[in-house]
Formats: structure tokens, C-alpha cells, sequence
């Protein structure tokens, strides 16, 4: 099974690193963690954009080796500068995945009440099933660490 894990370094992005380890079998899997950064504005200097490459790079890698320690042997990881919908869809034509998985909300907040704007575009999309991980109802009584997830899949 092909799986794409788009993250972004928000709690639903993390709760879709969590749900894959914890609902997919690693046999065989193979996954590929993908970030897309805006594309940079030409007056920004350089110090600017290599902080803007370094941090994806850093939740990628801690996403991989969160994925590694479960179990899973076939992880890739990619920094995509595009826009996050059209860039994430590309990816996706591109490598085929059988599954997308993402978190329901990114970085940006809320921008919609019941989803976020990419993850809308994405399930809308994309031509294989998109995993849509929300936070569960319980989680504000929680620990942080003991979070759960609610999915939530939308056929693509």
C-alpha cells in the first residue's frame, strides 16, 4: 500500500502521523511524508528562506522516525515548494498513493468551520481515498500524549 502523509508541524498534523501508525499495517507500506512550503517572495533574503527549508525538513524527519519505530521500513520524506493544495494534488498524480492521509486543520488556524481549506481541496481532488484526521471529542480532557484520533475519510 502507497500512503501520503501530508504535515505541516500542526496537533492534526502530528494526529495523522499517530493514525497511520496506529491503523495501517507496516508490511509493505510505503510512505511518503511530504511538506509544501509557499513558494518564497523575491524580496525575502536568504537567511529568511533556508530557515523556511530547514524546519519542514526537521518535522519530516522526526515524522519519519516516528513511523520507523513503528514498524514501518519504506519512508520518504519531501519538501515541495508549491502551494499546499495544488502542490500536495501534484505529488499525489504523480506518485500514486492509495491513500492520503492528513490532518483536518494545518498551521493557518481554522479557516473554515467544519475543515480546513486544503484538506477540503485535497479530498475533493485527489483521485485515490483521502483520511481526513480530526481531533477527537475527548481530547481537551486528555494529556497531550495521550490524544486520540477521530477519522473521518472522504472517497476521492
Amino acid at each position: 500500500m502507497r500512503i501520503m502523509v501530508a504535515i505541516e508541524g500542526s496537533l492534526f498534523s502530528q494526529l495523522a502521523i499517530r493514525a497511520v501508525a496506529q491503523r495501517i499495517r507496516p508490511e509493505g507500506a510505503k510512505v511518503l511524508l511530504v511538506h509544501a512550503i509557499e513558494p518564497a517572495a523575491f524580496f525575502e533574503q536568504d537567511e529568511s528562506v533556508q530557515e523556511r527549508l530547514r524546519r519542514p525538513q526537521e518535522l519530516l524527519d522526526a515524522a519519519a522516525d516516528e513511523l520507523t519505530e513503528n514498524g514501518f521500513r519504506d519512508v520518504d520524506v519531501r519538501v515541495i515548494n508549491a502551494d499546499p493544495r495544488a502542490g500536495l494534488l501534484e505529488i499525489a498524480a504523480k506518485w500514486q498513493p492509495d491513500l492520503i492521509v492528513m490532518g483536518s486543520h494545518g498551521r493557518k488556524g481554522l479557516e473554515k468551520l467544519m475543515l480546513g481549506s486544503v484538506a477540503e481541496s485535497v479530498a475533493h481532488h485527489a483521485s485515490c481515498s483521502v483520511l481526513i484526521v480530526r481531533i477527537a471529542a475527548s481530547w481537551a480532557k486528555e494529556p497531550q500524549s495521550e490524544l486520540t484520533t477521530e477519522p473521518s475519510t472522504a472517497p476521492g
